[in-house]
């Protein structure tokens, strides 16, 4: 999993996502555990206003990041709102080191 710092950095460099994705995707991290990228709880209104698009667009541009694979729903409180956690492609996801330092202990 994700922390919101490593999700920030992969998004940023993701082609291909309209300007009110990228906005919404970036208002939607805003709520995020920082850890773990976990327990986003916000409502389509929130991020409207905190990305400045309109509801609308706010409901399209998260179905967009979900087809993309940058954010996964995991749960719904009683009342009916959607649990979020940030997530990153595989094509984005940081790829870990090869070669060069080998550790012996």
């Amino acid at each position: 999993m994700p922390n919101r710092n490593e999700w920030e950095r992969a998004f940023r460099q993701a082609p291909g996502l309209s300007h009110t994705v990228k906005a919404v995707g970036y208002s939607l991290a805003t709520y995020a555990n920082y850890d773990d990228g976990w327990n986003i709880w916000t409502s389509h209104a929130t991020l409207a206003l905190a990305s400045g698009a309109s509801r609308e667009s706010v409901r399209r541009s998260i179905a967009v990041l979900a087809t993309e694979g940058w954010i996964e729903n995991v749960g719904t409180k009683p009342s009916g709102v959607l649990e979020r956690r940030l997530t990153i492609p595989a094509e984005w996801a940081p790829q870990a080191p090869t070669g060069g330092l080998t550790l012996r202990g």
